[in-house]
């Protein structure tokens, strides 16, 4: 407070004094903290405001700003607002504070900027993928933005978590059916966690074969009497068979019977083969 004392002159006569008390009320200051920060998309702002006056109260505003939501208008001393980064750039929001007393004076406004970081989007190619057991994976992984980190869990057969740009894992599906492996893929980019995504491999069995009745012992003329079969899905059997001196009747075929009626001029017993294949989804299994 300032006081004044204030006398009145007239004729050479003094008035008596009169005392004028001048109340002065602070000019209140604003602290913010952080004033200067960065931040995840999705993630919720915590900036305390604090005045040198006590009983200050905060009020601020903030523009909009393209590929931002959640920043708005407001008041009180915590500034914690959820902001959205639609865009692959990073994206600055500022606030601009203005305090005021409670004697409602005002003070310097100040301005708060919040740097909001995108969360990486990730993607694989191929996705899905289909190979043959015992085949290795390649599925390359990238982001936008561009240069994201990956980290994956895997679930079927015997698939294995990992990290990198490329999911090239060999997998042996030793059932008859077709076996689905997941893996589960997370992108990380400047301290920003994407949304994990899934990555389907679909892994064909190496199909089975069965001989039945394999290198019998026949009479010139007769008919062979070759079982195949494979307990495999969708399995294709054929077989190829070169041609002998003295031999006729042997040719190539497919189906579950070679039956192939085979005449001998020969005086010698004669081996006449068959090298059978079997494949299903794509997937061959070795001849026999």
């Amino acid at each position: 407070m300032v006081t004044y004392t204030i006398t009145a002159t007239a004729n050479g006569c003094l008035s008596q004094t009169t005392d004028v008390t001048v109340t002065v009320n602070p000019e209140p200051q604003i602290a913010a903290n952080p004033q200067i920060s960065e931040q995840c998309s999705g993630v919720t702002t915590n900036i305390q405001l604090t005045s040198n006056v006590v009983g200050t109260t905060f009020s601020w505003t903030t523009d909009p700003v393209s590929g931002i939501t959640g920043n708005t208008n407001g008041t009180g001393a915590l500034i914690s607002q959820s902001l959205s980064n639609s865009t692959s750039s990073t994206l600055e929001v500022v606030y601009v504070i203005s305090p005021l007393t409670s004697n409602n004076c005002p003070g310097d406004t100040i301005w708060v900027r919040v740097a909001v970081k995108p969360n990486p989007t990730g993607s694989a190619s191929p996705s899905p993928d289909t190979i043959c057991s015992g085949e290795t994976t390649n599925i390359a992984l990238s982001s936008n933005p561009t240069g994201a980190t990956f980290t994956w869990t895997a679930s079927g057969l015997n698939a294995a978590a990992g990290s990198g740009s490329t999911i090239a894992q060999t997998l042996n599906n030793g059932t008859n059916a077709s076996v689905n492996v997941t893996y589960t893929v997370t992108p990380s980019l400047a301290g920003c966690t994407g949304t994990p995504f899934q990555v389907v491999v679909v892994v064909n069995p190496t199909p089975q074969l069965t001989v039945t009745n394999n290198a019998p012992t026949i009479c010139t003329p007769a008919s062979t009497n070759i079982a195949l079969s494979s307990t495999t899905s969708g399995a294709v059997i054929s077989w190829t068979s070169a041609a002998v001196a003295g031999v006729t009747g042997n040719a190539d075929g497919s189906g579950t019977s070679i039956a192939q009626t085979l005449t001998s001029s020969n005086t010698t017993p004669t081996t006449v083969s068959y090298i059978v294949s079997v494949t299903a989804n794509g997937c061959t299994a070795p001849t026999q």
